[in-house]
């Protein structure tokens, strides 16, 4: 698992909801994790991704690179 795409279909399988709805929860996760960054709050953007998407922070970097 290397890309949003592969988060995406993990969230929308594990979550049995359909690829759309897993696609806008991933991207209010981004935005929000995006703003967390911004300020410099890796800390927060880590919370943000196991609130959102209940992932570990793992994750966090897969993300990142997409929005960077």
């Amino acid at each position: 698992m290397n890309t949003v795409n592969d988060i995406i279909n993990l969230i929308a399988r594990r979550d049995n909801i359909s690829v759309l709805e897993a696609t806008n929860i991933v991207s209010e996760c981004m935005d929000e994790m995006e703003d967390a960054v911004m300020r410099g709050n890796w800390l927060e953007a880590e919370d943000i991704l196991a609130s959102y998407l209940s992932l570990e922070p793992d994750f966090l970097s897969i993300l990142l690179e997409e929005m960077f």
